[in-house]
């Protein structure tokens, strides 16, 4: 009898041990499927954040597309539904700006947005801010607004590609 009480207190051990092995052997499988939870979170997150980034930039080229491609129209002819359609300013705020780009970045981006606006007001836009209706004079007269805005466009077009092709470019 006794011997039978030893054979059992053994085999309950074992089963003991077994069932400790079995319960450590399922909570490493858990916590491995935690850890590639966690992995696979942290990776997707980081996707989000470069989707993000990537469709920032692209709104800050296409609103400088825009621009360009307004002040363009400009040089030949007064295309004012342009300029109307046109951005005024960039519509991304300079805190989501700069987790973007970089200082030197974001300053050609400043200078972009800053000579376009700076043409608007000289060119396009009255004192009340609204867009202005009537150029006086001739493109071939060199005193006249319409010239004035000719020239003005023409310039401009050069700085705005010169920047944009550096926006692009980052």
């Amino acid at each position: 009898m006794l011997l039978v009480l030893i054979v059992l207190s053994i085999l309950l051990a074992f089963i003991n041990i077994g069932f400790i092995v079995f319960t450590l052997v399922k909570f490493k499988r858990l916590e491995n499927k935690l850890n590639i939870l966690h992995s696979d979170r942290i990776h997707n997150k980081n996707n989000e954040s470069d989707d993000w980034n990537d469709e920032i930039k692209r709104t800050v080229q296409l609103q400088c597309m825009q621009v360009r491609s307004a002040v363009q129209k400009q040089i030949d002819d007064i295309h004012k539904k342009e300029i109307e359609f046109a951005p005024k300013s960039l519509s991304i705020p300079l805190e989501k700006l700069s987790h973007v780009y970089s200082e030197d970045q974001l300053k050609v981006i400043h200078t972009f947005w800053e000579i376009y606006e700076s043409y608007l007001k000289t060119h396009w836009l009255t004192n009340n801010g609204n867009i202005k209706n009537v150029f006086s004079g001739k493109k071939e007269d060199t005193e006249s607004n319409v010239f004035k805005l000719h020239s003005a466009s023409q310039r401009l077009h050069v700085e705005l590609t010169t920047l944009f092709e550096e926006i692009i470019n980052y």
